[in-house]
């Protein structure tokens, strides 16, 4: 199994890759390789990850070829665990049962006024870290001039002190929409 860390100026994600893939895709895995992934993503004990099904490097000079052949690749069926203990069988991960009355705590959400720095983007990042919680980060950001919600990556404990530390550090920049 490989886990590989992603991550840009704002978040970073792992991803899992599960044996019988990587074999076949072992090459593909080195630094600063472009690589397209599909999977299903996971938040299991509050840490986002992607459970890669197919991957496939990106040529850069045939894009639109590449993406052709990466729909293409069929995506083999993980098989269920059959107690035999042969090497390419593993668990399904069992869904986690229902809490009676789950309630999800409120989300940050933040609107970018502007574009961050790399140095504003890793303070934030550390502020996120410093403030580890169960409540979900949304951003609404500008994509080819139009505003798109994204959800981070990240977990924070969404009280007053993270949201006034927020508009402190980053009034110019920031937004926080529905703050506590």
């Amino acid at each position: 199994m490989l886990f590989v860390k992603i991550e840009d100026a704002v978040a970073s994600t792992e991803l899992l890759v599960f044996p019988n893939l990587l074999e076949a895709t072992a090459a593909y895995w080195v630094p600063g390789k472009i690589i397209l992934v599909q999977g299903k993503i996971s938040d299991k004990d509050q840490e986002v990850k992607l459970l890669v099904d197919k991957a496939a490097v990106l040529d850069l000079e045939n894009i639109g070829e590449s993406i052709d052949a990466f729909k293409k690749i069929e995506v083999a069926q993980r098989r269920q665990f059959n107690g035999s203990g042969n090497g390419g069988s593993y668990p399904r991960r069992q869904p986690d049962p229902e809490p009676a009355a789950p309630v999800a705590p409120a989300p940050l959400k933040l609107i970018f006024k502007k574009d961050l720095s790399a140095e504003q983007a890793a303070r934030l990042k550390e502020i996120f870290s410093q403030s580890a919680g169960a409540s979900r980060v949304y951003f609404k950001i500008m994509r080819n001039g139009e505003p798109v919600k994204v959800e981070g990556g990240f977990r924070v404990k969404n009280d007053v002190n993270l949201v006034n530390l927020i508009k402190k550090e980053f009034s110019d920049s920031i937004e926080v929409v529905d703050a506590k």
